[in-house]
């Protein structure tokens, strides 16, 4: 994190919209301080560091569905209200939503179209305008190609709806 930075840790879970998951939030000084070796700007890394990990081990996964659409939503709010710095979205997720009214966990294809469609009527397309989205671990266990390429298909629309910036998509 850089000098400056804030930063929020949200879980995905199976209401993220309504009830958010916050595991982290905090700031990184924009100083380094004043003695030389006593770096503040490292100091708060490593402190937001070893609380998100203490936070990761107290808190299992426990949601029978997940709201993917409703965090982008969630997000989408919380990074309109920041200062107009560079924002960055980095998530961490398989982006199978399967809450409601969405489930393309269970397809076997993505259908794009009608997809697309169900998430604008139900206005659920965020707005990501300007905001650089960094998405990792969209892996395929127990999915073919196709249908990895069909949900990779689906976020590359959605994320352009949004406005947001897409720069990475991947399994890894």
């Amino acid at each position: 994190l850089p000098p400056g930075a804030e930063v929020s840790v949200v879980g995905i879970t199976n209401d993220s919209f309504s009830r958010p998951l916050i595991l982290l939030s905090g700031h990184v000084p924009t100083d380094h301080g004043p003695l030389e070796f006593i770096d503040q700007v490292q100091i708060a890394r490593d402190r937001l560091a070893m609380q998100m990990r203490r936070t990761v081990r107290s808190v299992p996964p426990s949601f029978r569905t997940t709201d993917v659409l409703g965090f982008f939503v969630l997000a989408g709010q919380m990074l309109r209200d920041t200062p107009h710095t560079r924002r960055a979205l980095v998530v961490y997720s398989d982006l199978r939503n399967s809450a409601s009214p969405v489930n393309i966990e269970n397809a076997k294809l993505v259908p794009l179209t009608s997809t697309l469609k169900t998430v604008e009527r139900q206005h659920l397309i965020a707005d990501l305008s300007g905001v650089d989205v960094y998405v990792y671990g969209v892996h395929g266990i127990g999915r073919d190609v196709p249908y990895w390429d069909s949900l990779r298909d689906f976020w590359r629309e959605y994320f352009r709806r949004s406005g947001a910036n897409l720069r990475a998509f991947s399994m890894m």
